[in-house]
């Protein structure tokens, strides 16, 4: 082999490597999609047993699950960080319960303006809090900090659990404010 076909032929095979990498990594993508039916199911169960308890808040409950995990971001009090946009006063978080249920449980991205401070960070969701945890933190925060809203049951966060539990990205201001129209 001379050295013109040997440089052709290191081309070539690059060039296959190169195809084979990005066709692999297509079929990877799309076989990595999660399969949320079994969350379904669990989640319909579990709604169906939240039927039958009646919830009752406990505020105490409600400051310890904030505590543990939206202090360090939004303050003791709400009033909000550097980092982190304040609760008090916030739109979202007396809309609908299901705006500021979306918000925790999977997470909010993307620029927004509080008060003339732009924040442009990633909230990540938390699904690790458990259905009841997460009905105390945001019955919490909505009738915390001057806020006043009603109360989320543990029925309602299981709902919009399963209503949502293909979505795998967090949800965007302009995509919250839509659900409210």
């Amino acid at each position: 082999m001379n050295k013109k076909n040997s440089a052709r032929f290191v081309i070539i095979f690059m060039a296959c490597l190169v195809l084979v990498s990005i066709v692999m990594a297509w079929m990877m993508s799309q076989n990595y999609s999660k399969d949320t039916s079994k969350l379904r199911s669990q989640l319909t169960q579990a709604h169906k047993e939240a039927l039958d308890k009646e919830f009752v808040y406990s505020p105490e409950r409600g400051r310890q699950v904030y505590n543990q995990f939206c202090l360090r971001c939004h303050g003791a009090e709400g009033q909000g960080t550097l980092s982190a946009p304040p609760l008090a006063g916030s739109e979202l978080v007396v809309a609908e319960a299901s705006v500021p249920l979306r918000i925790v449980y999977q997470g909010m991205s993307g620029k927004i303006e509080r008060a003339g401070k732009i924040y442009d960070l990633v909230m990540p969701g938390f699904p690790m809090i458990t259905h009841e945890d997460l009905a105390h933190v945001l019955s919490f925060i909505r009738s915390s900090f001057g806020n006043q809203a009603d109360v989320i049951t543990t029925e309602e966060v299981i709902r919009l659990k399963v209503d949502n539990v293909e979505r795998q990205m967090p949800w965007t201001e302009g995509e919250l404010k839509g659900a409210l129209k």
